[in-house]
């Protein structure tokens, strides 16, 4: 019980890799990536009030088996090797607003649809909102029904003007790219969320003062 909990603190500190935690706290590799599934299980989405200027936009991920076994290439099996927005990508949706909320949400495989945003973010914004993004009809169609404001601009651009832009939004898909591709060398698509889950409790604590912990 001590080393278990000796390893949920340190996965409270931050991405440590699976061989560096074992020899940590002492336990078998295989221990140790037991023990972060079961951890990373429990970790459940937040539910955040956004306030203000919003920015939101789907990220996209290649479809992955990875840890499966008898696959050769887990990455390819089930992706694609057609470019642009398609049925193999894994569409996670981040939803923030300028002060701390955020939502990081595996919606689907495949285009985003209205219904996916509805699903997860849907009456989640305090009245007088303004929601930005890049066109996207799907977006688009979401803002409406929510009665909100919707200020939107080519991807391309980048931005519509002064405060309207997506700049965190895409600071936070940068950084949880990371994460996924280079800390972790990419993640199984069923575990996908418990790893954003995983980001999003290590930023609330970045931004709080390390006041949460993992149950």
């Amino acid at each position: 019980k001590d080393k278990f909990e000796e390893y949920k603190a340190l996965m409270e500190q931050g991405y440590i890799p699976i061989k560096k935690i074992a020899a940590k706290t002492g336990i078998s590799i295989q221990t140790a990536f037991d023990w972060r599934h079961k951890i990373l299980s429990n970790l459940k989405e937040t539910n955040n009030q956004f306030e203000g200027l919003t920015e939101i936009d789907d990220l996209w991920f290649l479809y992955s088996q990875k840890g499966r076994k008898g696959l050769k290439y887990s990455r390819n099996r089930g992706g694609s090797k057609r470019r642009g927005d398609n049925n193999f990508q894994v569409k996670l949706l981040i939803t923030a607003d300028r002060k701390t909320n955020k939502d990081l949400s595996v919606v689907r495989i495949g285009r985003l649809k209205k219904s996916d945003i509805e699903r997860k973010v849907g009456g989640q914004f305090v009245h007088g909102s303004t929601l930005i993004s890049d066109k996207h009809r799907s977006i688009a169609s979401f803002a409406k029904s929510e009665g909100l404001t919707h200020v939107s601009f080519m991807a391309k651009k980048h931005t519509a003007g002064g405060d309207y832009h997506i700049q965190n939004v895409n600071n936070i898909a940068t950084r949880l790219k990371t994460m996924v591709n280079h800390e972790f060398r990419g993640v199984s698509t069923k575990y996908l969320q418990c790893y954003a889950n995983w980001f999003a409790f290590l930023e609330r604590n970045k931004n709080h003062g390390d006041c949460n912990t993992i149950d």
